[in-house]
This record gives structure tokens, C-alpha cells and sequence, in this order.
């Protein structure tokens, strides 16, 4: 049996889209929302907001745009 540790499993998607996203140890090309916040462990492209955005500073972000 394969068991996952909480700090070994990582979250992989292409789009995440949401209204308030809060985001650990993810790994994605774009998310979009209103209010994201980036947690640590994460991977990201593209993170697309409209009003507020953080990036914790164990974060990888791309690029940013406010729309």
C-alpha cells in the first residue's frame, strides 16, 4: 500500500477558478479568482485577480496580472 504524507502530496491542475482560493503545495498553470492567496509549496503560471492577491514568500509565481 501507498501512503501519502501531508508534506510530500502536492495538488497538479491546469486551471484552478474560484471566487476566494487559498492555495498550499500546488502546482498549476493559471488560476483565477477575486481573492487568491498563493501558500506555500505552490508552483504557478498565471494567477489572474480581480480584487486582492498574496503570495507567500515560499511561492512561485510566474506572472500576475490584475483583470
Amino acid at each position: 500500500m501507498t501512503r501519502l504524507s501531508p508534506l510530500t502530496a502536492v495538488l497538479v491542475a491546469d486551471t484552478i477558478e474560484g471566487d476566494d482560493i487559498y492555495l498550499e503545495h500546488t502546482k498549476a498553470a493559471v488560476v483565477r479568482g477575486d481573492r487568491v492567496t498563493i501558500g506555500p509549496g505552490c508552483e504557478i503560471g498565471l494567477v489572474e485577480y480581480r480584487m486582492a492577491f498574496a503570495q507567500d514568500e515560499q511561492a512561485a509565481v510566474k506572472e500576475k496580472r490584475q483583470r
